[in-house]
């Protein structure tokens, strides 16, 4: 598996409309669920996309107070 399939952390968001995936290649990137559950292609592309700079070892939803 090359570094594009990598991944280290998933997380779901509160509506679960969206999820994240995170890994070495040092990016987290934001996908619509019913996009990629819903449309027969084989690659999906993100919605959003944020560089870090370190790899990622964890993703998790933080509930606003």
């Amino acid at each position: 598996m090359g570094q594009a399939g990598a991944r280290n952390a998933s997380a779901a968001g509160r509506d679960d409309e969206h999820f994240a995936t995170a890994g070495v290649t040092k990016k987290i990137k934001v996908f619509n669920l019913a996009n990629v559950v819903n449309d027969p292609v084989d690659v999906h592309f993100p919605v959003r996309e944020m560089q870090c700079r370190s790899k990622i070892r964890s993703a998790s939803r933080r509930t606003p107070y």
